[in-house]
């Protein structure tokens, strides 16, 4: 089968690229979006020429800021919607029996088993609707982690692998969970023929999205970042690995690249001061625990339902329990010293002392901004 949606097909109705995951979903939304915004603006001055009106394309879904019913006055055949839904967003896609057109599912992680009374199954048979319903000449583009979870499906299957990731392209966004992201973006743009070069640039000047290992500023020599979407173990592990000061290992081989390394932590690469606390949401600890020293010279614990659940790690590194989120910023800054990253990754949800991860964020990031 040709890995690409026609064009003719396309310009007959909307095209609904929808995207989630338990982790990288907004990020890989975001890229997708820009993307295709990018060579629809290029292709766009053309089509008007010849008479054929220009695509747009629109965001939606569970975004900061954004309503989705809104675009229904907006949106016309041919356009295109990119757009990240949550596990309860695709309840209501499987009500409705419905799937989006091209589909991405970037991975399946331990999450919401509060809402979920512990069982990953009822969360993994919710994220399914993001495809359930597709039909054969629809897309499916799925992370590595995802492939043997993924069964037989109705629709076109892709493995969005991180090694089509040029070596030599020059990322502003860290991490190898951020590469399984962009193979997600690559591969779901790839769909609709998008020139490389259009993907390159974009994908090279993408700095990030709000809240996800978000550079804020460098003061007095210290690095802050703001993670706050970290509402999971894993999220906070993936920003320690991604932001740590680490080393890396030229392999026998004599081969280096993304896909050829290995990290050695260094003695002296602690230089981590870690912000984290919040509200339970009944996930294991137990990892985040025992990876936090590794990379980690400070923690400071917000107070919450959930913090009590990582007091193990006050016999493993120097810690401190804290009341609200200006107190905590000021005695991170006050145990680094220049050099150091002061990284705001929660691992619970914000429930409690803030009304959302974005109001948390926004707290977060208007604390920083007001330091002199």
């Amino acid at each position: 089968m040709d890995p690409r949606i026609r064009e003719d097909d396309r310009n007959n109705r909307v095209t609904i690229v929808g995207i989630t995951g338990t982790r990288g979903k907004t990020t890989t939304t975001y890229l997708i979006y820009e993307i295709l915004k990018k060579a629809f603006e290029n292709r766009g001055a053309s089509r008007l020429c010849s008479g054929h009106l220009k695509t747009q394309v629109f965001l939606g879904g569970n975004i900061k800021g954004l309503a989705t019913l809104p675009l229904l006055k907006k949106v016309k055949d041919g356009d295109i919607i990119v757009m990240e839904l949550s596990s309860w967003q695709l309840q209501g896609f499987g009500d409705a029996k419905i799937s989006p057109n091209i589909s991405v599912f970037t991975n399946l992680m331990n999450d919401h088993l509060n809402y979920y009374k512990g069982s990953m199954e009822r969360y993994f048979d919710d994220k399914k609707y993001i495809y359930k319903n597709q039909k054969p000449e629809d897309f499916l583009i799925i992370g590595e982690s995802m492939e043997k979870k993924v069964g037989n499906v109705k629709s076109q299957k892709f493995v969005a692998k991180k090694g089509i990731v040029p070596i030599d392209w020059n990322l502003k966004i860290k991490g190898e969970h951020n590469l399984k992201n962009i193979a997600c973006a690559i591969s779901a743009v790839r769909i609709f023929g998008i020139d490389e070069k259009i993907i390159k640039k974009v994908v090279c000047n993408f700095a990030g999205v709000e809240g996800r290992q978000q550079f804020l500023r460098n003061y007095k020599g210290i690095k802050i970042y703001n993670d706050t979407t970290a509402t999971t173990p894993d999220a906070t592990i993936v920003a320690l690995r991604a932001l740590s000061d680490s080393r890396i290992k030229i392999q026998d081989s004599g081969i280096i690249g993304r896909n050829h390394e290995s990290r050695i932590m260094n003695p002296e690469s602690k230089r981590i001061v870690l912000i984290m606390g919040g509200a339970d949401k009944t996930l294991d600890m137990s990892e985040l625990v025992c990876e936090i020293p590794k990379y980690c010279k400070k923690v400071i614990l917000l107070a919450g339902t959930g913090t009590k659940k990582v007091e193990s790690l006050k016999s493993k590194v120097k810690s401190v329990e804290v009341d609200n989120l200006k107190e905590a910023v000021k005695y991170a800054l006050d145990q680094a010293k220049r050099g150091d990253t002061v990284l705001f990754s929660p691992a619970f949800a914000s429930f409690g002392m803030f009304k959302n991860e974005f109001d948390r964020g926004e707290q977060f990031t208007k604390i920083i901004k007001k330091l002199k």
